[in-house]
């Protein structure tokens, strides 16, 4: 009996085991049909995923280099007329009468070339008189200073842009033109040798080939009186003292030196220039003034210049006047570029030579 009772719990523990057993291999089994048929019917993504060896080789394709295009001329910014004149373009500069007016507006790039024997400080011993005159007493305003203006800030072709090998044309470009500044012409701070290019607009003449000019070359050079605009900004006109004449400061105040210009040449348009320079000096800003001085008023040493407009710009070349710093005489007037010119003595009276 008790082997009988023994024998029957056994048998039936082990029935349930081997139901357990078949039931841990089917229930695995269901489970992976069922992983693999949502695998199969669910949601799935157009794009391949690359495998390893193809993230690899995109790591390594290189990157495809731009294009490079040539470079084209910017949209004109600057103002259509500057002082009454009208701006002209290094495209158009071509055009029949244009080279020949008396005075004429350009528009364009310039860049600086270095210039030689140049101190590279301001020389300005009293920083405090400049400010309060307003006035530009910086030594390099009187040096010797030259540049190109083209057509594009960064031309196509160009080397060495302000060298002596210079050729800043470009393919397809207008012809640069070179241009040189009278001295006592004050410049914007931005244009410095080695700076990049800056757009501006130029007011003076354009000296043609065979021409006489006091610079040592035969090429159509523009010789510049005025900056009028830089930048985006139009710029005022901006009175040069000589340095070493800072000394005893100007006698003749600005009012003054209006007030006899009025007088002796009547009105005029706008003023190009004025600086107040020694004899030598003048002879690089006005070398027909300045012959005309030495000749007529030889100890003068402190000598004002002034170069304006006429009422006419497009048919009359500037007129120039000179005054006498310590007396407050006029000593000499005419208009710029004609060999026939006014004195004015003392008295008032007038003489004209050539």
């Amino acid at each position: 009996m008790d082997e009988q009772a023994s024998f029957e719990p056994r048998a039936v523990l082990e029935r349930r085991r081997a139901g357990w057993n078949r039931l841990a291999v089917i229930v695995p089994a269901v489970a992976l049909i069922g992983a693999v048929w949502l695998g199969t019917s669910g949601p799935q993504s157009d794009s391949p995923i690359p495998s390893g060896g193809d993230k690899a080789v995109a790591r390594e394709s290189p990157r495809q280099a731009p294009v490079e295009q040539a470079p084209q001329p910017l949209p004109a910014a600057y103002p259509a007329t500057v002082l009454g004149i009208e701006v002209r373009t290094l495209a158009n500069l071509d055009d029949p009468g244009v080279a020949n007016r008396p005075v004429i507006a350009v528009a364009g790039w310039y860049v600086p070339w270095p210039s030689l024997g140049c101190p590279n400080s301001s020389g300005v011993d009293r920083p405090d008189l400049v400010a309060e005159l307003g006035v530009d007493a910086d030594i390099r305003t009187f040096c010797d200073r030259s540049g190109v203006l083209v057509a594009t800030p960064h031309p196509a072709g160009s080397m060495n842009v302000g060298g002596a090998n210079d050729h800043p044309y470009g393919s397809g470009a207008a012809p640069a033109l070179p241009v040189v500044l009278t001295p006592g012409v004050v410049l914007p701070a931005e244009v410095v040798p080695g700076a990049a290019p800056l757009e501006v607009v130029l007011v003076g003449r354009i000296e043609q080939p065979g021409q006489q000019t006091f610079q040592a070359t035969t090429a159509r050079q523009m010789l510049v009186d005025r900056v009028v605009w830089a930048d985006g900004i139009g710029r005022a006109q901006t009175t040069s003292i000589l340095p070493k004449l800072l000394g005893r400061g100007p006698q003749l105040a600005s009012r003054p030196r209006d007030q006899l210009a009025t007088r002796i040449i009547g009105p005029t348009g706008a003023i190009l220039m004025e600086t107040l320079v020694d004899p030598a000096t003048l002879a690089f800003v006005d070398p027909g003034a300045a012959a005309l001085i030495a000749e007529t008023s030889p100890k003068s040493q402190r000598i004002w210049y002034r170069l304006a407009l006429s009422l006419q710009p497009d048919r009359i070349a500037p007129r120039w006047i000179t005054l006498d710093d310590a007396t407050g005489a006029v000593i000499g007037t005419g208009i710029l570029g004609n060999p026939s010119v006014i004195f004015v003595t003392g008295s008032g009276d007038r003489l004209r030579f050539g």
